[in-house]
Parts: structure tokens; sequence; C-alpha cells
């Protein structure tokens, strides 16, 4: 059974890696190619509307999972990956684009908080932060190395260049989904919760004070994402990067997610648990994304080192995040998992309807400043999380 499960761990490290790379290659395009469909900077309201749809997903999404079970409702999503591109391509030259766009976002969305869920399966309490350390840095090893060769794609493949990105994108997702079929075909169910209806879901997670704190934590951080991912490349853009100055800094932005999740994880099991570290990164990447603002100039190493700097914080955010959450959930909590999990939709919303409102007045260096504000907020709740005892704090109570 042991090795049984360790083999299946390993299978989800393989697909984490290849979803992470394929899931980079559009997330920092995705925003240029919709400012090429219509015309306007502002294209908040594009990421409300995909985003509602992912946030009224996840919502219903343990109903799934009951009714076809953990590794099936994986499957499911790959495939409505798989359709969603596939229709994207056939659109490209057309507004049409824009439904296969928004349907992968969605099912971009739920695949991973699918993932999360079989990942839970597979853990136990005590190595929790490790196990979720190394998926996370299997999925960045993927995602690290998406938008240079997404930004190689553009460069070099011309008014083909978007045609380039999503086919490579579709090839990858047809993979993994026949990873998943082929040697992920059965993952134990556990404990079912009750089916309750939305309300009561959300009622049942407010229920638990450090849950809803995290939940903020998380929320915030999504906010962060949420304004950095699409904005930060139209404004590297407008400075004068080439999409190929874009696609290294990204490359090099993106490292800390390699080599820092796992060993904040081990941290997070072994010596100090995880709200102290939480408190520090979170005033960490607040600071250093303020300091964003005052970057107007087209210099490579400063916005290289710069956003860097910024994601060395959220890096580590966000593995305390996850090993905080999941060390407080029960196996057959995946109810919760997904009310969790609506933190990323939630937090694109918010950022995309901020954006959209303060764009008619302000110039876009000044979503740092909100984005660092809005960082600062998530310091009280993390002050007052009842934090998880590590190893030795375990041990030097006994």
């Amino acid at each position: 059974m042991l090795d049984k499960t360790v083999t299946k761990l390993r299978i989800v490290n393989v697909v984490a890696c290849l979803i992470g790379f394929s899931q980079a290659l559009a997330t920092y395009l995705n925003s240029s190619f919709l400012k090429e469909k219509t015309g306007s900077d502002n294209v908040g309201l594009f990421y409300v509307l995909a985003y509602l749809l992912v946030l009224a997903g996840l919502l219903n999404f343990h109903k799934l999972i009951r009714k076809i079970g953990k590794a099936q409702t994986l499957w499911l999503v790959a495939i409505g990956e798989v359709v969603a591109l596939g229709l994207l391509l056939a659109f490209m030259g057309s507004w049409f684009s824009l439904i296969g766009l928004i349907l992968y976002l969605l099912f971009d969305a739920l695949i991973g908080v699918s993932m999360d869920i079989v990942l839970e399966s597979l853990s136990d309490e005590k190595n929790i932060g490790r196990i979720r350390g190394s998926y996370l840095t299997l999925w960045n090893i993927g995602f690290i190395f998406g938008p240079k060769i997404s930004s190689l794609l553009m460069d070099a493949s011309g008014k083909y260049g978007y045609y380039a990105v999503f086919g490579l994108i579709f090839i990858l997702k047809a993979f993994v989904l026949y990873i998943l079929i082929r040697y992920l075909g059965k993952v134990k169910n556990g404990k079912l919760p009750q089916q309750e209806k939305v309300f009561e879901l959300f009622h049942k997670f407010w229920h638990h004070r450090n849950l809803r704190r995290i939940y903020y934590v998380s929320f915030v951080l999504e906010f962060f994402y949420g304004l950095m991912i699409v904005y930060t490349p139209i404004y590297l853009r407008e400075l004068g990067f080439s999409w190929v100055e874009v696609g290294s800094i990204f490359f090099i932005m993106l490292l800390p997610f390699l080599f820092f999740e796992y060993p904040i994880g081990w941290l997070a099991d072994k010596k100090w648990g995880e709200r102290e570290m939480a408190f520090f990164f979170l005033t960490w990447l607040g600071f250093f994304t303020a300091i964003l603002y005052f970057f107007e100039v087209k210099n490579f190493w400063l916005w290289t080192i710069g956003l860097l700097i910024t994601r060395i914080g959220a890096a580590s955010v966000q593995i305390l995040r996850d090993s905080y959450f999941y060390k407080r959930i029960a196996e057959g909590d995946f109810d919760l998992i997904d009310v969790f999990r609506t933190a990323q939709p939630v937090g694109y919303i918010m950022a995309a309807l901020v954006s959209g409102f303060l764009l008619q007045w302000v110039d876009l260096k000044t979503l740092f400043l909100v984005n660092a504000i809005v960082v600062f907020s998530a310091l009280f709740p993390t002050y007052f999380l009842l934090d998880n005892l590590s190893e030795e704090e375990k041990m030097r109570r006994v």
C-alpha cells in the first residue's frame, strides 16, 4: 500500500511539472492576447467574467467529486481543458476565441483544485509541508520555463505567435490527460462529507476562525497575483521591453518558487510552524511591491531584481498558506478545500474590479502601491492565527 502511494505521489508530481509548464506558457500572455483582441489596456472586465465562472465551478466542485470520484473528476477537468483549447485554436482569428479562453481559464483553475484534492488523499499530516513543498517545487520547475519559452515562440512566430503558444499548450494538456487516465486510475475517496448547499458550506468554513483567517491571507496573495500577472507584462511592454526581454525577466523572477518552497515547507514542519514566517514574508512582499512604483525606466536588471525580490515573499507565503490550511483539515474535507480555493477567483475578480475602476484615473504603476496596501492588510489576521506546532516544538512540550 505504501509503495502504491509513493508511486502515485511521483505521478502527481510529474503531472504537476507538466501542468505548471503548460499553465505558465499562457499566464503572462493572456492579458496581451486580450489587449490585442479588445484594443484596450483595461481588460479587467474579461477576468471578472472568467473568474465568476471559476467561482461558481469551485462552489459546486465537491458535488461532482461525490458523484464520480476524485480521479475521475480530475480526468473530466483535463478533458475540458483540451476541448477549450481546441475551440480557442479553431476560432483564433475571431472574437469566438475569447469563449475558448474563458473556458480554458475555468478548467485550468479547476485542475489545480482537483490536483490538491488528490494530493491531500495521498498525504499524512506530519509531512504535509514537505509533501506540498515537493509538489509545488515540481510544479514550479515547469512554471519558471513557461514565460521564457512562450516569449521565444511569440518572437519567432511573428503573427502566428499565439497559434504557436496555444498549440503547444494543447499538446501538453493532451499528454497530461493520457498520463492521468493511464497511470492515475484510482484514488481513495475517503470519508465523503455530507452534501451541503453553498450557504451551508460557507457557514461551515466561516465557523472555523483560523480557516477564515488563512483564507484572507490566501485571498490577498491571489489579489497580488491577479494584478501582477495581468498588468506587469503590459507595463513592461509599454516601457519598451521586447517579448524576449520580458520572458527572461519572468524566468529569473520565478526562480524563488523553485528554490524557496520546499525549504520553507520543511522549516514549517520541523522548526517554527507557519504563523511567524507568514507574518515576516507578508511584510517583505508588501514593502518590495511598493518599491516597484518608483521604477519608471527601461532597465532590464532593475526590473529583474525588483520582481525577483517580490517573488521571494510570494513563494514563501504560498507554501506557508497551503501548509497551514492542510494541517487544519481532515482528509475527507474536500468541500472545505473547494471553499479555500475560491480565494483565487475571488482575489482575481476583486483585482480586476479594483484595477478597472482605478485605471480610469491613475496610471498603471499606481497599481503597485494598491497591491502593497492590500498585502499589508493580511498582517492583522496572520498575527492572530493559532500556530501549528512544529516537530521540535512538540518535542519540547513533551
